[in-house]
């Protein structure tokens, strides 16, 4: 399962992850690996976890990969920060081996705000300091041909994301809001989960075609998109 999600809310209020955790899991059993830059921002993610009944929560700060996980890894949880230090960073550390690993396994994976936006093929950074998307780096790729955005509520994200595509950067974007999640599932076509829209941009010759899905609905995405090997979210 790989699940992208908006932006987090660091308490039990996050619309996503404490759904997912009890809905999915024995939360007393789940062991959590939070993949994250800052350790104050990997404890507030612990936080959330915790906050919905794990006990086992480990942190793999990136720029000290060679942390252990206290037991096999229920779920996989790569934090935000900045998008574009992130898929540099994961791109030259053993944690991309153990993100592939996972998938592989089919460990759930949780990608969340700039995590998630490293998934693409570009990793953008701060909108404010970014505007147009022209200081990206390259992303993991892990969606071909999709640049993705976090908290899409943001209209500087949007005019961004617009931006990238009509330069032909790319043929897809994804665009998800604070407290949402996509949830790309093998077999199942991607399902949107949470409290806000996911938006799916694309390029065709009559221009760009924007599409959006709430909460249970589900998102059409072309054939190929997804790079699969997770396992999936089991259906609601």
């Amino acid at each position: 399962m790989l699940l992208l999600h908006g932006g987090l809310r660091y308490d039990a209020s996050d619309p996503v992850v404490p759904w997912y955790v009890i809905g999915n899991h024995d939360p007393a059993r789940a062991t959590v690996g939070v993949v994250a830059a800052d350790p104050g921002l990997a404890r507030r993610i612990a936080d959330v976890y915790r906050a919905a009944g794990v006990k086992d929560v480990a942190v793999l700060l990136l720029d000290r990969p060679f942390s252990l996980l206290p037991g096999p890894a229920t779920i996989i949880h790569l934090a935000g920060g900045h998008a574009p230090a992130i898929a540099q960073a994961l791109a030259s550390s053993p944690l991309r081996s153990l993100l592939r690993l996972a998938r592989e396994r089919r460990v759930p994976i949780i990608a969340e705000s700039a995590g998630a936006m490293a998934l693409g093929v570009y990793a953008l950074g701060c909108p404010d300091d970014d505007p147009e998307g022209s200081g990206r780096c390259n992303g993991l790729a892990w969606l071909e041909h999709t640049v993705i955005e976090a908290h899409f509520e943001q209209p500087a994200r949007l005019r961004r994301l617009q931006s990238v595509l009509r330069r032909g950067d790319a043929t897809l974007g994804l665009g998800i809001e604070s407290g949402t999640a996509l949830a790309l599932t093998q077999g199942h076509g991607p399902l949107a989960l949470g409290q806000g829209a996911v938006h799916l941009l694309r390029c065709t010759l009559e221009g760009l075609e924007s599409t959006a899905v709430r909460a249970g609905q589900r998102l059409s995405l072309p054939l190929g998109t997804w790079k699969s090997g997770a396992a999936l979210l089991p259906l609601p």
